[in-house]
């Protein structure tokens, strides 16, 4: 790499916070200029929040509607029917206090569009008192991304595992708060990825198919996939290694009235899968949002990803494809997704599967998205969502079947 060339990289990474590193592979993959393109692109939020509707329950007209009728603006997909987007105020303007407060990665994203602070996403605090008004600052001390107001006295944050510390006040996005709007409430929509949501509108299951979502997570697409097919009687079995996030999928079943729902849910780590079903326990339809770099996730505040990561999240990627592939019945189907940017973790998976396996990349039922990066037999089947191009996160979508 020229010396020029790394000057430019090293600029880059310093004004947006980005690991040099996944500065120069982005650079690798998509030219310097586009990645540009693509990291000044992750520090902003989309203009809408997408949100999948319970066409259970509601209809996307009626949904519309009624939120419009609470000053929410809303509106339907133009061409993703069980889809509203919901609009996004900002970016705006924060005015700088005098007094400052440093948050980790994680609590300066969940800030930076308005989300309160428990204590454990506290870095450093200068000497405050409960009430005092607020900066929030990323963990450089760069980026004002909110003010708010403490909730908790200064000795007691090192010691409080849970509760809000910081009360938000003013935030670079502003989203709406569902949690007391009733059509929330009511089980009528949930927020759910737009790419994802094209997954779930994807999958139609033949009667008494077997479903296995390796990674669920809160449950957005497996509730959509069941959603769209609840007349199937489906075998649907859900795993996560998260208590947290089961807890949050339980939830949501509630919420959504699917607590009926032909789901089976079990904690355990993915991995460990194939061994829990023999070889007559096979399935129709699997479904894999691989553990990933997430580097497509926007808005950012920075992003340390290393390609020791990538990497990393590659070799478990390629075994868990192999689990897969082993698990699923002769003309079933795989739905594989990440929200990374990075071939590594999307077409040298799929590549990789197909080589060694009996897979094949088979077309999608609706490409709002472009074409993958790397050439290879049913490459041009893949669909990625650029954050630079498209006003979604940054995804990867690969359906294969056997």
């Amino acid at each position: 790499m020229s010396e020029r060339v790394n000057d430019h990289i090293n600029e880059v990474a310093d004004q947006y916070q980005f690991n040099p590193a996944l500065v120069n592979r982005l650079s690798f993959v998509y030219g310097f200029e586009r990645a540009k393109s693509i990291i000044q692109s992750l520090t902003v939020h989309p203009g809408t929040l997408p949100i999948r509707v319970n066409t259970l329950l509601t209809t996307s007209k009626d949904l519309v509607k009624s939120l419009n009728e609470k000053d929410i603006p809303a509106k339907q997909h133009p061409e993703v029917e069980d889809a509203v987007l919901v609009d996004v105020q900002g970016p705006n303007e924060i005015a700088e206090k005098t007094k400052k407060i440093t948050v980790h990665k994680y609590a300066a994203a969940k800030a930076l569009i308005g989300g309160d602070i428990g204590a454990p996403g506290i870095k450093e605090h200068e000497e405050l008192n409960i009430g005092d008004e607020v900066s929030i600052v990323d963990k450089m001390g760069k980026i004002i991304v909110a003010n708010a107001v403490l909730m908790m006295n200064p000795n007691e944050i090192d010691k409080q595992k849970r509760g809000v510390a910081l009360r938000i006040t003013a935030s670079k996005y502003v989203l709406p708060n569902f949690l007391n709007v009733i059509e929330y409430l009511r089980g009528h929509f949930i927020e759910q990825m737009l790419p994802s949501i094209l997954i779930g509108s994807d999958i139609k299951l033949k009667p008494q198919a077997r479903v296995l979502d390796l990674s669920v997570g809160h449950g957005a697409l497996l509730t959509h996939v069941w959603q769209n097919n609840s007349n199937s009687n489906a075998r649907i079995i859900a795993v996560d290694n998260s208590n947290t996030r089961l807890v949050r999928f339980k939830s949501n079943l509630k919420r959504l009235r699917l607590h009926n729902a032909p789901i089976e849910i079990m904690k355990m780590e993915s991995n460990k899968v194939s061994r829990r079903f023999n070889r007559n326990e096979t399935f129709d339809c699997i479904i894999y949002h691989a553990p990933n770099s997430k580097i497509g996730i926007r808005p950012k505040v920075s992003d340390n990803t290393g390609e020791g990561l990538i990497f990393n999240n590659a070799r478990n990627m390629n075994k868990m494809m192999a689990q897969a592939d082993r698990l699923l019945k002769r003309g079933g189907t795989i739905y594989y997704s990440t929200n990374s940017l990075d071939p590594a973790e999307n077409e040298r998976i799929i590549e990789e599967v197909i080589n060694h396996g009996r897979l094949s990349v088979v077309e999608q039922s609706q490409y709002l998205g472009e074409k993958g990066l790397v050439n290879f037999k049913g490459s041009e089947l893949l669909q990625y969502f650029f954050p630079d191009r498209h006003e979604t996160q940054g995804y990867f979508i690969a359906k294969l079947t056997k």
